[in-house]
């Protein structure tokens, strides 16, 4: 689809610190993993687990699909060659063409990640893909042009979730 937009953005969602501190400590962070298993695999728990500074957006976003769309979330891994599972589940979604896009084109946008999520449907009738922006951090213009080819690729369309904390 060569007439989708590079990115739409959604409304502002809000977290809390108190919240942000409850992940930091892990209490949060395995509510979610118990509440939402098939969004949080042992490889994101892992992940957020070593570098508990970071990803607290990206996993408060797909609680927030999870529980206004009932959704699914992706986050961030699912384009690499090792995370078996989840290249799965975007061939099924996208097809191998959105795989190949992910291992070849990389490199040409400065060696970008995938947008942070890719939201889907429990069914995989349909999905979408999220890049989630932090009180601090605006998309590039390189993510714009990223995120328009892989538009193009997936005839999806990339939405940028910004969530602000109080």
């Amino acid at each position: 689809m060569d007439d989708l937009p590079a990115y739409r953005e959604l409304p502002q969602i809000v977290a809390t610190q108190a919240e942000r501190v409850r992940f930091r400590s892990g209490e949060l962070l395995q509510e979610w993993v118990d509440k939402y298993p098939w969004t949080f695999d042992p490889h994101e728990v892992r992940t957020a687990l070593n570098q508990r500074t970071g990803h607290f957006y990206e996993w408060f976003s797909a609680v927030h699909f999870c529980e206004t769309m009932g959704w699914n979330s992706l986050i961030e891994s699912y384009q690499w060659k090792n995370q078996t599972w989840k290249r799965g589940v975007v061939s099924r979604l996208g097809g191998d063409d959105l795989l190949r896009f992910f291992d070849t084109q990389r490199r040409r946008y400065g060696m970008l990640h995938a947008p942070d999520l890719l939201v889907f449907a429990p069914d995989f009738s349909d999905y979408f893909f999220c890049e989630v922006k932090g009180p601090r951090d605006r998309l590039r213009d390189v993510q714009v042009q990223y995120f328009a080819e892989v538009a193009k690729v997936s005839g999806k369309e990339i939405v940028v979730l910004p969530v602000d904390l109080i």
